[in-house]
């Protein structure tokens, strides 16, 4: 989202995801609760430093396994 220009709110994150607010609200408040997420001004939902790591981490090794999965053809 934060791409496309827009900051990242609850609201906007369930019509990305395609969840219901109380799903989002629900999983922002655990990734805070871990030290993934912080709020800034207006309630906006921003990455802390260890939520980067991880979401990088995440991206490379999906990346990785997409690369494995389709070498095998």
């Amino acid at each position: 989202m934060p791409e496309d220009g827009a900051e990242v709110i609850q609201a906007r994150l369930a019509e990305r995801l395609g969840v219901t607010p109380v799903s989002v609200s629900e999983m922002v408040r655990r990734l805070h609760e871990t030290g993934f997420v912080k709020f800034g001004p207006k309630r906006t939902i921003e990455l802390t430093e260890a939520g980067m790591e991880l979401a990088n981490a995440t991206v490379l090794h999906s990346t990785e396994s997409w690369s494995a999965f389709w070498s095998t053809f």
